[in-house]
């Protein structure tokens, strides 16, 4: 069915803007006083640096690395590396703050953290990856501590943090399994962490779904991006019976009204490149129209800022679930709530990743293995509280689930910053006379 190859521009904007004005809407609802607002919003530290590496032809390159550690009030800066061509500023310090945020919902005690590489690694053999990770490595060292934990993110997979792991043990000389999250080795449950984010989605789309009383095996659902996170959110909830009719990723949009058949989907995606292009059942169409698709679920797996004030009044789906940090732009916010799009956002959907790095860290830190079942059960017991904590909250405040969750985080975090800075002064002479 698939026709020609089709491309339109993808409108973004400032994703750190609708960060910050989603935060301080929350932290004014609170009466937050401003030297603690400022306090919440300001990151620890941010680094930009340039590190040469030597590439397979003997030459040098020079890249651009970026590191944010956005808090530590709750516990460890926690965040993966990225390697992109556009990155910069403002996104590492977007996507350092969402960790921060998301963690704080789920009541994890982790900050946020986030690095990013300037890169484009299609152009970059396997030991030039390698390369680069253990240079921007060696760059951060006097930087990142044992307190703060990273995890593979957008282009990254195990290797990336097996070079981590391994360099950063050999920095400090012990090998320190709890900084790493996303592990090859046998007993770190890579595997889990790898389908963690889509089943969390997967997850709370059945709870949305339920809440607005429509069943799986009667709805249907458009993907857009078929990364990690996309790709096991197709099928976990293909496995539930919900009808996914149109997925997309960096090369091409595609339509089956019929419903993909996800397993076979999947392999040939694998087959040919991690690429959807020229799959052959079904219709090719523009990116943008996945987007206004008249399904029972949107679902924006891809980046940030795709529902934006211009598309927004077209979206047809009475749920959109954030697969995605930051897919629908503040302004889009007001047009989607005037339509009652019951949107739940990214602080909640794609919450699995960092719950299950924390239980990693967690056996990690107890030397305590856990299966896989016992894993998931908790990670799906943290998101049902959560969402069950958001819908009530929405509706006692009478605003929208972002708000709610954008309240109970912020709120979370306060009590936990509160209690911390209480606790502090008092350790502090036990742990002088220790010292």
């Amino acid at each position: 069915m698939s026709t020609g190859r089709k491309t339109e521009p993808v409108v973004t904007g400032n994703a750190y803007e609708s960060l910050t004005a989603r935060f301080r809407k929350a932290a004014n609802l609170l009466q937050l006083s401003d030297s603690f607002i400022n306090e919440l919003e300001a990151s620890v530290e941010e680094i930009s640096f340039l590190f040469t590496v030597e590439m397979d032809n003997g030459n040098t390159e020079t890249f651009t690395g970026y590191y944010v550690i956005h808090s530590t009030l709750a516990g460890p800066a926690k965040g993966g590396l990225y390697y992109v061509t556009d990155t910069d500023e403002d996104t590492t310090r977007f996507l350092a703050g969402c960790i921060t945020w998301k963690a704080a919902l789920a009541g994890i005690p982790f900050g946020g953290a986030k690095g990013g590489i300037v890169c484009d690694t299609t152009r970059l053999s396997k030991t030039e990856k390698e390369r680069v990770t253990i240079a921007y490595i060696n760059a951060l060292t006097a930087n990142i501590h044992t307190r703060n934990n990273t995890a593979g993110n957008v282009l990254n997979n195990a290797p990336v943090t097996d070079w981590l792991l391994d360099e950063f043990s050999l920095q400090h000389g012990a090998s320190l399994h709890a900084v790493v999250s996303g592990k090859r080795t046998p007993n770190d449950s890579n595997s889990v962490r790898s389908q963690a984010t889509g089943k969390g989605i997967s997850l709370v789309t059945l709870l949305a779904l339920e809440a607005k009383k429509k069943r799986p095996k009667k709805s249907s659902a458009a993907i857009q991006g078929f990364g990690n996170v996309g790709m096991h959110t197709a099928l976990y909830l293909w496995e539930k019976g919900v009808k996914i009719v149109a997925v997309s990723d960096a090369d091409t949009a595609l339509f089956n009204p019929e419903g993909f058949h996800i397993p076979d989907l999947i392999a040939y995606s694998e087959s040919n490149g991690n690429s959807l292009y020229g799959y052959y059942d079904a219709y090719e169409i523009l990116p943008g129209e996945l987007l206004t698709l008249p399904v029972d679920v949107l679902i924006p797996a891809a980046t940030q800022h795709v529902i934006t004030a211009g598309n927004a009044a077209a979206i047809k789906a009475p749920v959109i679930v954030e697969a995605a940090n930051g897919p629908i732009h503040a302004e889009a916010d007001v047009i989607l709530q005037r339509k009652n799009t019951f949107v739940i956002p990214d602080l909640l959907a794609n919450a699995g990743g960092i719950i299950v790095s924390y239980l990693e860290w967690l056996q990690n830190t107890l030397h305590q293995p856990w299966s896989t079942e016992q894993i998931f059960q908790r990670m799906e017991t943290i998101l049902h509280k959560n969402f069950t904590d958001i819908v009530e909250t929405a509706d006692q405040i009478r605003d929208t689930l972002r708000t709610a969750a954008w309240l109970l985080a912020v709120k979370r975090l306060t009590d936990t910053a509160t209690v911390n800075t209480a606790i502090a002064p008092a350790l502090q002479p036990a742990y002088s006379q220790k010292n």
